[in-house]
């Protein structure tokens, strides 16, 4: 029995003895595990330090293509304007004395399509009117344009302000070495106009009778050889030079067939041209006529024609008109 209690004693004693030491085991394995974590985080960290060292440095660069932008400065300068071109050079047909007169022969240009200007010459006295054609720069444009009207028989000459005003003085521009090509007189601007329409005529008047000049040329030739194309369109004209005076166109004898229309007012049957002419010379109210040769059975006769018409009340309208005058005509169809 005593026995007995000495042994369980001694194995309470051990059992308490084993419940106040520490348990090793867990703590070993908390320790394991300590560092392992430790280990971990730093091997983390040493790889991290690693590959960020061996990678390559990436840096922006521009391409070699686009250059920089450019800086402006700021500047309060202000640009010079462009000096306008100066026209000197003065293109001058004529000069009148009075501004009526002048504007009277701007109005013919204006007829051909032709711009003109008037002003005063105010260095003149009494004070003169020129009429301008056109301004230029250089002096060698404004002849360019002197020989090209010259070609259609209009004179004028170039004109610089440092010219002076001596030049200046009452004139009219003639052009006698010129053949122009005419289509006959005519006693108004709407009759000249109008047998004239399509041609682009200059029309000009001399003492009641209005002329349709056609055109202009330097030599007997081209004259000539405008007339024949008219003639082909029926279209009858002739040569004439200043030179051969205003009665030239006034009494003018054509012996070329008549427009190619089908009613002709005419008067009389003449045995020879120049009897024909002298009849319709004789008559002042007579201004515009073609001497017409035609055929009489088998006889050549010549006719006062005094216009040719399409249709045939044209025809008797200007049959009586012409009877109102004391003229007795007739009406021919072909």
């Amino acid at each position: 029995m005593g026995a007995d209690n000495r042994n369980y004693n001694d194995g309470m004693g051990d059992m308490q003895g084993y419940r106040t030491m520490p348990n090793f085991k867990w703590f070993r394995l908390a320790i394991v595990s300590v560092i392992m974590i430790i280990s971990t985080i730093a091997l983390v960290f040493l790889g991290h330090f690693v590959s960020s060292k061996n990678q390559p440095t990436r840096s922006l660069t521009v391409p070699a293509s686009v250059p920089p932008p450019a800086v402006i400065e700021p500047t309060t300068e202000t640009p010079l304007p462009l000096a306008p071109e100066r026209f000197d050079y003065k293109l001058i047909t004529s000069t009148h004395l009075g501004y009526q007169a002048a504007e009277t022969h701007a109005n013919q240009f204006t007829t051909k399509g032709i711009e003109s200007y008037i002003w005063e010459v105010n260095q003149a006295d009494p004070p003169l009117y020129a009429i301008q054609l056109g301004a230029y720069p250089t002096r060698s444009d404004c002849d360019s344009q002197v020989l090209r009207l010259k070609k259609t028989g209009i004179l004028a000459r170039c004109w610089h302000p440092a010219d002076g005003f001596d030049g200046f003085h009452v004139d009219k521009p003639t052009s006698p070495t010129y053949y122009k090509v005419i289509l006959g007189a005519f006693p108004n601007y709407a009759a000249a106009q109008a047998a004239s329409a399509g041609l682009s005529p200059y029309i000009w008047e001399n003492n009641g009778i209005y002329v349709a000049q056609v055109g202009a040329y330097s030599t007997e030739n081209e004259s000539q050889a405008a007339v024949e194309k008219l003639a082909k369109r029926g279209i009858v004209s002739y040569v004439w030079q200043e030179r051969d005076g205003f009665d030239a166109i006034r009494n003018r004898a054509v012996s070329t067939p008549p427009p190619k229309q089908n009613y002709h007012v005419v008067m009389g049957v003449f045995k020879t041209q120049e009897l024909a002419k002298q009849k319709a010379s004789s008559i002042a109210s007579i201004t515009n006529y073609i001497i017409w040769e035609n055929a009489l059975g088998d006889k050549t006769v010549y006719r006062i024609l005094l216009g040719s018409y399409t249709s045939k009340a044209d025809a008797k309208t200007k049959q009586q008109e012409l009877s109102t005058q004391g003229i007795q005509s007739f009406i021919i169809f072909e």
